[in-house]
């Protein structure tokens, strides 16, 4: 079981506890969806940071660590202070799940973010409506 929280668990959402089944549930569903189907980098980074999660070990994860795993960056020459390609399209990847639960994912009971300053995944359930 892959354990979660939001850093601001109010509104409608609350920490929640996955199972691997779900968590792979949710990460198909985006992936399929309209933001994410054209775009292969934003896909691969995003599976990337949910595989990440369902490891046993758990080990840091770090901006170096994606760009050579995701952006198949030269680990002997990578310098994250040069090349913001980690930083940038982590950015990015935050403004389209947004968009996404803006949008198509409104009705999405698991939403998936990623809070500023870090690159590890939160989940958040939505509590149906009338409730909490």
């Amino acid at each position: 079981m892959v354990i979660k929280s939001m850093a601001d668990s109010t509104a409608a959402g609350v920490p929640v506890p996955l199972d691997r089944e779900e968590i792979e549930r949710v990460l198909a569903l985006l992936l399929a969806s309209p933001l994410f189907a054209k775009s292969r980098r934003m896909g691969s980074l995003l599976r990337f940071l949910v595989e990440h999660d369902l490891q046993a070990c758990n080990t840091p994860l770090t901006e170096h660590a994606i760009g050579i795993a995701v952006f198949r960056r030269d680990p002997a020459v990578y310098c994250t202070g040069d090349d913001p390609v980690v930083r940038v399209q982590v950015g990015r990847l935050r403004r389209k799940l947004a968009a996404h639960y803006a949008g198509n994912g409104q009705q999405d009971p698991v939403r998936l973010s990623i809070p500023p300053g870090c690159y590890r995944l939160t989940y958040q359930r939505l509590l149906p409506k009338g409730v909490g």
